[in-house]
């Protein structure tokens, strides 16, 4: 487990570059009254604030799984071209937890956006350019994680079980064991 929390802590931190990258670049440009520049920084700063959110929640659950569906929504928003459907009651919050979880894990095999449909029993992705990286596929089935982009798809599978992946006709199906 202490490797797979070395490679989440990766994880996170390739996340969050880009973010606090365009803060920083946005904040060492500020020039009074371009509003481009403070879009920059304000955009920079909601990416990261609802990363760092939503990360939270998934790697350590509160007791109440009711923000859960606001916190994917507000990182999805940071995320252009990707909508959220939203149809699950999850029994608590480590179930909203792995939810949660495999709804980041479709966004990023998204790149041109898409569709995750989250219901109780997993999440649907649909959209153009569908691709799931092949350490995520593979911590996903259960092997050993090795990559920090399997991370997160690790961390579900050590709570959850294997992932069962289903292509659909426009994308993928993450279904949690039953």
């Amino acid at each position: 487990m202490t490797t797979l929390a070395a490679l989440v802590a990766m994880r996170l931190t390739h996340d969050l570059a880009g973010p606090i990258g365009a803060i920083s670049t946005g904040i060492d440009l500020l020039d009074d009254g371009d509003p481009e520049l403070r879009a920059l920084i304000a955009d920079g700063a909601a990416s990261a604030v609802a990363s760092l959110r939503l990360h939270r929640f998934v790697l350590a659950p509160p007791e109440d799984a009711t923000p859960a569906q606001g916190l994917l929504a507000a990182w999805l928003k940071t995320r252009d071209a990707t909508t959220l459907d939203w149809a699950a009651d999850p029994r608590d919050a480590a179930h909203a937890a792995q939810l949660l979880g495999l709804a980041m894990c479709a966004a990023e095999a998204a790149p041109a956006g898409g569709r995750i449909a989250v219901d109780d029993g997993g999440v649907t992705l649909s959209g153009a350019k569908v691709r799931l990286d092949d350490a995520v596929a593979a911590a996903f089935a259960g092997d050993a994680v090795t990559a920090s982009r399997g991370a997160l798809a690790g961390v579900i599978v050590a709570v959850a079980g294997p992932v069962e992946l289903v292509q659909t006709a426009d994308g993928l199906r993450f279904s949690l064991p039953r």
